[in-house]
């Protein structure tokens, strides 16, 4: 293949145009919703994702921001490699990685922006514990990998409770392709 190609839905409207050099994705390609709204815009280098990859909720709002080196999640200087986004425009998530390697941290949100949960990892392996915070941004619970520890709140003092229970209810549309 050689060239722009564009791919139609049933109803006649634009569903994805792409670009191909010596038979490999290159440069821009658009995917479209069949309403014919912007669903994603990708990069590619001699087939293989590349740079910002930016895909979009039905309604508008950006789902992902996603950043390749080499056809692999890739952190760029001050970027984190995913970020994802509610549909109501919410950050939900970030997330180093170097060359495809979780590399960094991992931080998962709140609606209202608070973190809710971080964990660094090394090497794409987990690297010390496992931090949930409540909407107030309080630590509530510290998860090490081997031990698990609830952190709770009597009369003003902070203590560990090892028979409570957490509950995670964080029920946010997510987009459920990435790029």
């Amino acid at each position: 293949r050689q060239g722009k190609f564009e791919l139609y839905f049933e109803n006649g409207s634009l569903a994805e145009v792409q670009t191909f050099i010596d038979d490999k994705q290159s440069g821009e390609s658009c995917i479209y919703f069949e309403d014919g709204s912007l669903s994603a815009k990708v990069f590619y280098k001699e087939g293989q994702l590349e740079n910002e990859a930016v895909s979009y909720h039905q309604n508008g709002q950006v789902a992902h921001k996603i950043f390749y080196k080499n056809g692999k999640f890739h952190s760029q200087n001050d970027k984190p490699a995913v970020v994802l986004y509610d549909q109501e425009g919410n950050l939900f998530k970030i997330q180093e990685f170097k060359e495809g390697v979780a590399q960094g941290y991992e931080t998962l949100f709140h609606p209202s922006g608070r973190e809710f949960k971080k964990v660094k990892y090394l090497d794409g392996k987990k690297d010390g514990a496992e931090i949930f915070y409540d909407k107030d941004f309080n630590k509530n619970f510290v998860s090490t990998g081997n031990t698990s520890e609830f952190l709770v709140k009597e009369n003003g003092k902070i203590g560990v409770d090892p028979s409570a229970s957490l509950t995670i209810n964080y029920n946010e549309k997510l987009p459920t392709k990435l790029y």
